[in-house]
């Protein structure tokens, strides 16, 4: 009997170790999973952290690249306009030069005749050069004649033929130059 009640404690004290073991790796796994889970969370934080990071950037660069198109075309303005005063001016040059040639005052009618001409080209369609200007474009204010407008349309080109700006049906409007 005392074999049996030693055999029955050392079973019993085997079953204590066994119960404690496994409590012990119950408490390791849920560490291991803590750990785990906490590792994953700053990955996800990290990862955060860098899209915002890119996403900034991203709003940078593309403030930056709006800024320059701006610049851009401030300058591409700038630069027609200027050549275009150039042209003026050399034009009135050369019309003075030939007013201030006593020999060539019969010419006068020649100079005013090329003004006229000139007054006449800035009327003209610039697409088909040959009808009056008599359509607006809205959006960018270009001016041509009622049938390159509606033949742009028609064909669901639908773009400035200067500037390619987009338009559609209430974008143009007939205007009356006389």
């Amino acid at each position: 009997m005392a074999a049996e009640k030693k055999s029955k404690a050392e079973l019993e004290d085997l079953r204590q170790r066994l119960k404690d073991l496994e409590d012990k790796e119950k408490k390791e796994n849920k560490k291991m999973a803590d750990e785990y889970a906490s590792r994953k969370i700053r990955a996800v934080e990290e990862l955060k952290a860098q899209l915002e990071l890119a996403q900034k950037k991203l709003h940078d660069f593309w403030d930056e690249i709006e800024e320059n198109s701006v610049t851009k075309e401030k300058d591409m303005f700038n630069f027609k306009l200027n050549i275009s005063r150039s042209l003026d001016i050399s034009r009135l040059q050369r019309n003075l030069e030939m007013t201030k040639k006593p020999d060539n005052v019969p010419k006068c009618d020649e100079i005013l005749m090329e003004e006229i001409e000139d007054y006449k080209a800035c009327l003209t369609c610039p697409c088909c050069n040959v009808r009056k200007k008599d359509v607006v474009l809205t959006k960018c204010f270009h001016v041509f004649c009622f049938d390159c407008v509606k033949t742009c349309y028609d064909t669901h080109q639908s773009k400035c033929p200067k500037c390619n700006a987009a338009f559609d049906a209430s974008g143009f409007h007939r205007i009356y130059i006389g």
